[in-house]
């Protein structure tokens, strides 16, 4: 599955996006205060597993991952998300100007406010890393050319559906 979304693309590096990914995964689970880029799986078809990859990190982060819509990123109330080391945003469309300067300064910051309704403002350590997936793959968020924190890659339709993907990765995750 991961060799579908991520291919075996050979990079400037010598290396594919597939082992990119190995170590984006490997980092997430044994060094989650490592900063990482925000992920982003694009493609305007369907049937791709852009969102199974969301499912699949819920099986292995369990609460440790949650999601969110466009309208969460917009708020300023985050205590629902605020503290999860994977916030994923299924179906993003980011299209303000603000909303963007501020995923790219959480990608990266240690520390963020955390403000809940009625609830004061509290500084909390942050850790978070944002996976987005759209189905709108040249405009979903404006990314600058030489932005580094941005992480996208497009999704190949998926050549054999299988509803029960989930279930087996999932017991594959003690291995």
């Amino acid at each position: 599955y991961l060799k579908h979304v991520f291919g075996d693309r050979v990079l400037h590096s010598g290396h594919t996006n597939y082992d990119l990914a190995l170590d984006y995964f490997t980092l997430l689970y044994t060094m989650p205060t490592q900063a990482l880029p925000i992920m982003c799986l694009v493609n305007r078809e369907k049937n791709t597993g852009k969102s199974t990859m969301l499912w699949l990190m819920k099986e292995i982060f369990k609460e440790n991952c949650t999601f969110i819509g466009n309208e969460e990123l917009k708020d300023h109330l985050n205590d629902d998300w605020a503290a999860r080391l994977v916030i994923g945003v299924d179906e993003g469309f980011i299209d303000k100007k603000t909303v963007i300067e501020r995923l790219k300064s959480m990608s990266t910051s240690k520390f963020i406010k955390l403000r809940g309704m009625y609830k004061g403002r509290s500084e909390i350590g942050f850790f978070g890393k944002f996976v987005i997936t759209s189905n709108d793959e040249d405009n979903f968020i404006s990314i600058d050319k030489d932005e580094t924190r941005f992480w996208v890659n497009k999704v190949p339709v998926i050549k054999k559906d299988d509803p029960l993907l989930v279930e087996k990765m999932a017991k594959e995750i003690p291995a």
